[in-house]
């Protein structure tokens, strides 16, 4: 859902409603991301290729 569908949204279903589907979605978006290794290990990897990347070489 985009923004310039939620205002009209929010007039037909109310307000309250709208936040508690969007809190359920975001809730079932986050135990995703827990559930999926590679989004738990990602942060660890970026960081990793970073540190690579700005290794300076040995003269």
């Amino acid at each position: 859902m985009c923004l310039s569908s939620a205002g009209p949204l929010a007039d037909v279903i109310g307000i309250e409603r709208l936040f508690v589907i969007a809190g359920i979605g975001a809730a079932i978006c986050g135990v995703v991301a827990v559930l999926m290794p590679i989004t738990r290990q990602y942060d660890i990897r970026l960081h990793q290729k970073l540190a690579k990347l700005t290794e300076q070489p040995d003269k």
